[in-house]
């Protein structure tokens, strides 16, 4: 399946049709942030965009998310599986280190 850009009026068409209210939540966050450069689920700024590969509890027909640091930390214990598209913020460090991503995997590498 094709990229598609979140927040684009090609994945409004697509959400709209998987899930409404989800859609509406969307336009509303990015109508009072005046921007569409933000979290699809929370309005902070993203870190990048993410294509969705395994849906858990977000509707399979949603193609893509614009997810922050901590969203899609969110997402990936949740069990769903997301690819970074082009673009995704460079926090600068080693990878395994970074933010709170790097923070969790180095918790649950310990208690694993």
């Amino acid at each position: 399946m094709a990229f598609i850009e979140p927040h684009s009026p090609r994945w409004f068409a697509i959400v709209d049709r998987a899930d409404r209210a989800f859609a509406r939540t969307v336009r509303a966050t990015i109508a009072c942030e005046q921007s569409a450069e933000i979290c699809t689920l929370c309005g902070f700024p993203p870190l990048g965009d993410f294509q969705l590969v395994e849906a858990v509890t977000i509707r399979r027909q949603v193609p893509s998310l614009r997810l922050c640091e901590c969203c899609l930390v969110d997402r990936q214990v949740a069990g769903e599986t997301l690819v970074a598209h082009g673009g995704v913020l460079d926090r600068g460090g080693d990878p395994d280190y970074r933010g709170f991503l790097g923070f969790w995997k180095r918790i649950t590498g310990r208690l694993g």
